[in-house]
């Protein structure tokens, strides 16, 4: 079934009016359409619990963290779906104050959530295969976890499998610091904070979007999507002194390593088939490989000083 079978089918049955064309948005996930003054995103892969997590966790949280609001969720057949309201703004990646970022954060991570919503975040699917764990979550530890992808990676083509088993040994000897081995302890983090899911209006946050990655869990976990942006210094500085706590651990350094490991580990993954050169952005799982693999004192330099 393509995109506009599944749209088609969505439509149906949530009674949605498609006659004026509905307009595809970007997504890495999902099918996400624009319907007149709405937003309907269609899950048809990896976790589809996770798009009903995340209608719970928009039905529930406060007016001071910045959302969309929802309008309606469901599923049919394979497929579950949000239907939130379109808000004004954009997307803006330069000249932008991360700081609103961190204190959107700094609001999300204080709330107390009613128990619906935490026993929901607390559930993960069961892990058979690779796609479970690749699926859950976008950061796919505890270790544990994190540990049944080395093994498959090993196995991937234009990749050097002595590189991931190196990485694996990364993974096993911060074992200690794991902050995410008890699903039902931390606060609700976003989990996939990154400029790509801020709208912008007039300088000003208006919404943080896709909560879908919503999860129990430290608050410096929020930091690690910002680690492989181009200006990760100046994102990380502006959003941790909008909110020292983000980076309060003691033992945040080695805590941010682990989870960078863990998230290159999965996005080798997402990105198969994995190009031959190593002429890549600086982005890329490939690239980013050897970043992780060098220590933590990339992360210790771009924490110096804050």
């Amino acid at each position: 079934m393509d995109s506009d079978a599944r749209l088609r089918q969505v439509a149906d049955a949530a009674g949605l009016d498609i006659a004026e064309a509905p307009v595809p948005l970007p997504s890495d996930s999902n099918d996400a359409w624009k319907i007149g003054d709405r937003v309907l995103r269609i899950c048809w892969r990896g976790d589809r619990h996770r798009v009903r997590r995340e209608a719970i966790v928009l039905a529930h949280l406060p007016d001071d963290v910045p959302h969309p609001p929802l309008v309606a969720a469901g599923e049919i057949d394979d497929l579950t779906w949000t239907l939130t309201s379109w808000l004004p703004g954009r997307v803006e990646h330069d000249r932008v104050d991360i700081g609103q970022l961190g204190e959107a954060m700094c609001a999300l991570h204080a709330w107390d959530p009613p128990e619906e919503v935490r026993a929901a975040l607390v559930v993960r699917p069961p892990v058979s295969d690779i796609h479970d764990i690749i699926g859950a979550d976008l950061n796919c530890l505890p270790v544990d976890r994190a540990l049944q992808l080395v093994e498959p990676a090993t196995h991937l083509d234009n990749l050097d499998p002595h590189l991931v088993i190196q990485l694996g040994a990364h993974l096993e000897s911060l074992r200690s610091v794991d902050p995410l081995t008890n699903p039902t302890d931390g606060v609700v983090v976003h989990g996939d904070a990154h400029l790509n899911n801020v709208i912008w209006e007039d300088g000003r946050l208006v919404a943080l979007l896709d909560y879908e990655w919503a999860r129990l869990g430290p608050p410096d976990l929020e930091l690690q999507p910002l680690l492989a942006c181009d200006d990760a210094a100046g994102l990380i500085t502006s959003f941790v002194r909008a909110y020292p706590g983000s980076a309060g651990h003691p033992d945040v350094v080695e805590r941010l390593w682990l989870y960078d490991l863990s998230a290159t580990l999965r996005d080798l993954f997402v990105k198969v088939p994995l190009p031959a050169s190593d002429d890549v952005p600086p982005w890329h799982p490939k690239r980013r490989l050897g970043v992780v693999l060098e220590g933590p004192g990339y992360i210790e330099a771009l924490l110096d000083g804050i």
